[in-house]
């Protein structure tokens, strides 16, 4: 089982803690025998997954992969999923939320490791305040990857974008750099843009923004706010020795029952 990261690094402590609690509490009974290889980006785990498929393609291994969701619109994020789970499928299943990071922004999990409440329940207005400027950058993603380049970068911040308009013209300005290519994917002027900006906007409101919006940045600053300058880690560690989150274990054994079906 593939996954974002580095050896020892966040998303494989997560996901290995999940699993270890899923096999004891006896959900699949296939479990012991799942191994998780972070892969580094998304980029090299696509690579790492095309490659590992093919070449145990004859053998009796499963080759699989899990991955952030990002920005992904929920139709999208569906059809990954469908994808991910046939055999010899090259796409990771994503997660529900934006980043493994999303599932530690939970008040109770937080307060646990020394997190104000005060801090703790102003993850909403948190996740609000990042609303535009993540809409923005989420449609510059789309350009991103529709052009095959490297990612374009959004001026401005969470206190600089924080309307629909702002975050139209910060994504905009930001594809002005390969306008040519732009032009050709989303044709000549604003209303395309609008539209994706729109259209993202409808789909990260059907969920807690908490979940939708960029989940690290969003932990970076429930992390200033706590003046705790090693939350994340308090949280994975605090996670290894207790219950891990629900959100995630539910994703885990979705991920997994899938895959048992497709066998």
């Amino acid at each position: 089982m593939l996954c974002e990261g580095q050896p020892q690094g966040r998303d494989l402590r997560l996901l290995e803690r999940v699993r270890s609690q899923l096999e004891r509490n006896g959900v699949l009974d296939w479990l012991r025998a799942v191994r998780f290889v972070p892969a580094g980006g998304k980029s090299e785990l696509r690579g790492q997954l095309k490659a590992r498929s093919r070449i145990h393609a004859t053998q009796p291994i499963r080759i699989a992969a899990i991955r952030d969701r990002d920005f992904l619109r929920a139709a999208d994020a569906l059809a990954m999923r469908a994808e991910a789970v046939k055999p010899g499928g090259e796409q990771a299943w994503p997660l529900s939320r934006h980043s493994i990071e999303s599932y530690l922004l939970e008040p109770e999990l937080l307060e646990s490791v020394g997190v104000p409440a005060a801090v703790a329940a102003s993850l909403p207005e948190l996740a609000s305040h990042r609303l535009w400027y993540d809409l923005a950058c989420s449609s510059v993603e789309v350009v991103r990857l529709l052009a095959n380049r490297e990612r374009l970068q959004i001026a401005g911040s969470p206190a600089t974008i924080v309307d629909r308009n702002a975050a139209v013209d910060a994504a905009r300005r930001a594809t002005v750099a390969w306008q040519d290519e732009v032009n050709q994917l989303f044709g000549h002027g604003r209303a395309t843009i609008e539209a994706q900006v729109d259209a993202d906007a409808i789909d990260f409101r059907a969920d807690p923004l908490v979940h939708r919006v960029h989940g690290k940045k969003l932990l970076a600053e429930v992390e200033k706010r706590s003046r705790l300058s090693d939350l994340g880690d308090r949280l994975v560690r605090h996670v290894e020795r207790n219950t891990p989150p629900r959100a995630l274990a539910d994703d885990l054994r979705l991920f997994l029952q899938q895959l048992q079906a497709s066998f």
